[in-house]
């Protein structure tokens, strides 16, 4: 089953969609995706689908939460930059192997998303890996002109995409979000410090479950210190590639 649907406030509407959007702030380097107003990739050169693996997927213990999930029960996941869809399309092949009885929720909030030719060529390196799942998701993603857009992927997958600056956040969560899992994968702090500010960490504390956990490839000190202040306990893990540390945290269960 895939459907689409988009909603502005609480009314939903028909399937609608611009043809002709383009994400301007995007140049290709060796066909990886560039952002030049924050002058930073869209994932790793030394191997996008294994840094979101490593980063989100194993950060987050999905593997093993995802096994005791019991009937009915729904995970939910928030990805702060849904940019290329890389890391949704990881996520969704793992529950497709590992076949929970649940449902997944995939929420995310982006400002600047990708067209259907963007988005082709941005997954097309993944494409050997992920063929089926990249085929599906180009059938049916577009570009919203709502503020939240609802993609039906399958029976138990949806993907809620926000589109509005991630400082609308707060006012944009749907009232009844109860995240288990964070995605923060914006660009460099340094470069784009609104992915990371303290107000985004304290909406999507207040969103989360108790026990939901945060991964982020960061570790840099303001990052550290926001997730601390919004409430999360932080450890860390080690790092992808050249990066010797990541951060996991977690808001613990009252």
């Amino acid at each position: 089953m895939i459907c689409y649907t988009t909603e502005s406030d609480s009314n939903i509407v028909g399937l609608k969609y611009k043809t002709h959007f383009m994400n301007k702030q995007i140049q290709w380097q060796n066909n990886r995706p560039y952002n030049t107003q924050y002058e930073d990739i869209y994932f790793s050169v030394a191997g996008g689908l294994a840094e979101s693996r490593h980063v989100f997927i194993e950060g987050n213990n999905l593997r093993s939460r995802w096994q005791n999930l019991q009937a009915d029960e729904q995970f939910t996941i928030f990805e702060a930059g849904f940019g290329s869809g890389l890391n949704f399309l990881t996520t969704w092949q793992l529950w497709r192997e590992i076949k929970p009885r649940g449902k997944l929720i995939y929420i995310t909030c982006e400002n600047n998303p990708f067209n259907n030719k963007q988005y082709s060529q941005a997954l097309e390196p993944f494409s050997d890996s992920l063929p089926e799942l990249i085929q599906q998701f180009l059938s049916i993603i577009q570009q919203p002109i709502d503020t939240i857009s609802h993609f039906a992927l399958q029976l138990d997958i949806e993907l809620v995409l926000i589109n509005c600056d991630i400082n609308l956040l707060s006012t944009s969560m749907p009232s009844s979000t109860e995240i288990n899992a964070i995605y923060l994968d914006g660009f460099s702090p340094a470069k784009n410090p609104d992915m990371w500010s303290v107000e985004l960490c304290q909406t999507l504390f207040k969103y989360s479950a108790s026990d939901a956990s945060a991964a982020t490839y960061s570790v840099a000190g303001n990052v550290k210190r926001n997730l601390t202040s919004a409430g999360f306990t932080i450890q860390k893990k080690p790092g992808f590639g050249t990066k010797r540390e990541m951060l996991y945290a977690y808001k613990a269960a009252t």
